[in-house]
């Protein structure tokens, strides 16, 4: 790349099924199939999804056998066996409001899907411009290496004929070893940042991480407001699951029902000629569950709608909060899109144009090396600093994405 002028490369849109590898979108592709964290919140969700028919249902039946000890001889024989079946039948609101509850457990276990895979896509996109930037900055310092190398050569060789002192030498040696010492630190930098990115990917087979994306200039739109964030969602579906919880803790207030039927298997009676002699007996039973511990059943309510009221709080909290980091970022945004537009457009133009013109002075005699050493230094940082105003932008874009779900 250009130390003075480092273009800004177009990304196309592509109607490509998989994006390009080394790219961000195919380590974000990557994170989103097989992030370890994203399985985890799957396998919640499907664990909520499967609890939901269970608090559907109704209690299992009770089956009772007994036998009497002493039997009881009646008309038609003695009573040997009571064979008997009970089905408890709650309030009906209770079994359709724990079921709601059930379901709208699952639909925030989804929300909080969904919210995960934001979270993933910032991370892998953060740590993929990080590493960007330091292997821009990397390739940067090397190139003004080679520069500083071409005129440690052009002084040396004016100190072996008079035309330099040795100090003047010492000077650009000087820059030549803190240059070197600043590419072994960014060296250091990008392993640093390539061990960041595989975290963030999920995945250990990612060889030298490839950095093939280049970063796009991109406005955010002028009205950026807090949107269906998928954890404040998730707040609202646990809001409405505890207000299922507390109609179904009402109900208890309401009695329950049983009911059953018991066989009673009687012998032959042991006199002759008796009618219906060894017919078993059969009894239809139904129960009711008496509510008499009212004030139990309200405390539990009031738990339940204290629990309603402290998610939706959080809900508004996390909107209002949501905005504000919506607000910032969207001004850190416009800063980096103005910085990045006014170092390349006006600051390295006169960098370099004073580079140049030091460069002549020096060639004629007119200036000192200290001079072009400046001017060279200028050069590197500015170019340093577009980088990062660069990475900057792409990294706003991030967070701005997975505040909004607004893509550049």
């Amino acid at each position: 790349m250009s130390l003075i002028f480092p273009a800004w490369l177009a990304l196309a849109t592509t109607l490509a099924a998989e994006p390009a590898a080394g790219t961000v979108d195919a380590y974000v592709g990557e994170a989103l199939a097989h992030h370890p964290q994203l399985a985890a919140e799957q396998a919640s969700w499907q664990a909520s999804l499967e609890r939901v028919p269970s608090q559907r249902a109704l209690p299992d039946p009770k089956v009772t056998v007994g036998g009497f000890v002493q039997s009881v001889e009646t008309r038609v024989g003695p009573q040997q066996v009571r064979l008997g079946v009970q089905q408890a039948v709650p309030w009906p609101t209770r079994l359709a409001q724990m079921g709601k509850a059930a379901a709208s457990d699952a639909d925030s276990a989804e929300w909080l899907v969904r919210a995960s895979e934001r979270t993933v896509r910032e991370r892998v996109e953060l740590a993929y411009w990080a590493l960007w930037a330091v292997r821009e900055k990397r390739a940067l310092h090397a190139e003004h290496l080679t520069i500083l190398d071409g005129l440690s050569a052009t002084v040396r060789a004016r100190v072996e004929v008079g035309g330099a002192s040795l100090a003047d030498l010492q000077q650009v040696d000087l820059s030549r070893s803190r240059l070197e010492d600043a590419i072994a630190t960014l060296d250091a930098g990008e392993a640093a940042a390539v061990a960041v990115l595989r975290g963030a990917v999920g995945s250990e087979d990612l060889g030298t991480a490839s950095t093939e994306s280049e970063p796009v200039l991109t406005a955010a739109p002028d009205t950026l407001e807090a949107g269906a964030h998928p954890r404040l969602e998730a707040l609202s579906t646990m809001a409405e699951s505890a207000d299922h919880r507390r109609r179904a803790a009402a109900s208890q207030r309401l009695p329950d029902f049983t009911v059953g039927a018991d066989w009673i298997v009687t012998g032959p009676s042991p006199m002759d000629g008796v009618a219906d002699s060894g017919k078993d007996a059969v009894a239809v039973m139904v129960g009711l569950r008496l509510p008499i511990r009212q004030g139990v059943y309200t405390h539990d309510v009031a738990a339940a709608r204290a629990t309603e009221t402290s998610l939706r709080e959080r809900r508004a909290a996390g909107e209002d909060e949501l905005q504000a980091a919506i607000d910032s970022t969207a001004v850190r945004l416009a800063d980096s899109a103005r910085r990045t537009e006014f170092i390349e457009q006006t600051l390295l133009p006169q960098a370099q144009a004073a580079y140049e013109a030091v460069l002549g002075e020096y060639a004629v005699g007119r200036a000192q090396v200290s001079q072009t050493l400046l001017a060279q230094r200028d050069l590197l940082e500015l170019a340093v600093d577009l980088t990062d105003a660069r990475s900057e932008h792409q990294m706003q874009w991030a967070r701005l994405t997975s505040l909004t779900g607004e893509t550049p």
